[in-house]
């Protein structure tokens, strides 16, 4: 049903667990193979055009690039209840940043998600630039980091 829908990638995580069925639902003639053929078309257009991207010699502001990101991710946050209007906070306000996440940020997922930031930034960083003496608590223990 995936492939009928044009759910093209199947994620690492898997092992190619769906390979079987793939193969039995083509075999059954319950996936026309035309159908599997788009979608392998889909998926070497897609790895071509990386390919393509790749050999064009583009250069990249990568501190302009990360501003963005940066102005993108502040104003993507939703503020669902501001109560005693608490927020924005004043300079200098008292504050206590608990967990690993605050001075070693997740940024991807594992497998086929991993990326290579150019620069990252951390919210204890940004916290400590934001007011006196900030608080901070590890909170638990992360087994995986980003370091």
């Amino acid at each position: 049903e995936g492939i009928r829908a044009t759910v093209d990638l199947e994620m690492p995580g898997s092992k190619g667990s769906f390979d079987a069925m793939i193969a039995q639902a083509v075999k059954e003639g319950a996936l026309p193979l035309e159908t599997l053929d788009e979608t392998v078309q889909r998926n070497v257009a897609l790895s071509l055009l990386g390919v393509d991207v790749m050999e064009r010699s583009i250069q990249v502001d990568l501190e302009n690039h990360h501003d963005l990101a940066r102005k993108v991710a502040m104003e993507s946050v939703v503020l669902l209840r501001n109560i005693d209007n608490l927020l924005p906070l004043a300079k200098n306000t008292k504050v206590a940043v608990i967990g690993d996440f605050a001075k070693n940020p997740r940024y991807q997922g594992m497998g086929s998600s991993q990326v290579n930031p150019t620069k990252i930034d951390c919210a204890w960083d940004r916290m400590q630039e934001y007011t006196n003496e900030p608080i901070y608590a590890q909170g638990y223990n992360r087994v995986d980091t980003c370091e």
